[in-house]
């Protein structure tokens, strides 16, 4: 009990001292920041009512009094606002409806719709349309070689003049088609639909 009032009293005092230290500071910070020009000052958010740019006044003319707004008054400097970019989604590609008709011949596939397709003397060799849409399609000229046309609706198709050495036609709709002059050696036609097909045809087909 002999030791315990000083040791009271002393706490009291130094809880008193830093109390009336962090006042004298929050003062002092008070005045400082009432004399800065308002032009000056910046739009970031405050921090313990100072803001970063108001810290760095602080800090820059007044060291001492930074270390006392922290020693006394545990108020650390703010940090600067960061903000995290939102990364922009990537643009997505859209599928293709099937029923609208791409004549985009980079991107042929298997079933493709190219129904009334301009693809007059396109170089086509070895493609693979396999079941495609073609029907009234424009393939005069074009360089059909080993292509893969079986089970293809060409129908109405323009077939004149095309190069169909080696192709693959069976089961093929060519009702319709127009085969004027159009090479099919070697081209397998098993299956194939001629029906109201016209034109003289060159070469001998597969047998």
């Amino acid at each position: 009990m002999v030791l315990a009032l000083p040791l009271s009293l002393y706490a009291y005092y130094q809880f008193s001292r830093q109390n009336q230290l962090c006042g004298d500071a929050l003062q002092a910070r008070d005045k400082l920041l009432t004399a800065l020009n308002d032009a000056e000052r910046t739009k970031f958010a405050t921090y313990n009512r100072i803001t970063v740019f108001d810290w760095q006044t602080i800090s820059d003319r007044y060291p001492r009094l930074e270390q006392d707004l922290k020693t006394y008054c545990g108020i650390s400097p703010p940090t600067t606002p960061t903000t995290t970019p939102t990364p922009t989604p990537a643009p997505s590609t859209p599928t293709p409806d099937p029923a609208i008709p791409n004549c985009n011949t980079n991107r042929i596939i298997v079933g493709a719709n190219l129904e009334s397709c301009n693809l007059s003397r396109r170089d086509l060799i070895g493609v693979d349309l396999a079941g495609a849409n073609l029907r009234g399609a424009d393939l005069s000229s074009a360089k059909l070689v080993n292509a893969n046309l079986s089970g293809a609706d060409l129908r109405n198709a323009d077939l004149s003049f095309a190069n169909l050495t080696g192709a693959e036609l069976r089961n093929a709709d060519l009702r319709a088609a127009n085969l004027k002059y159009a090479d099919v050696s070697g081209a397998d036609l098993t299956g194939a639909n001629l029906t109201g097909s016209s034109g003289q045809r060159f070469g001998t087909p597969k047998q």
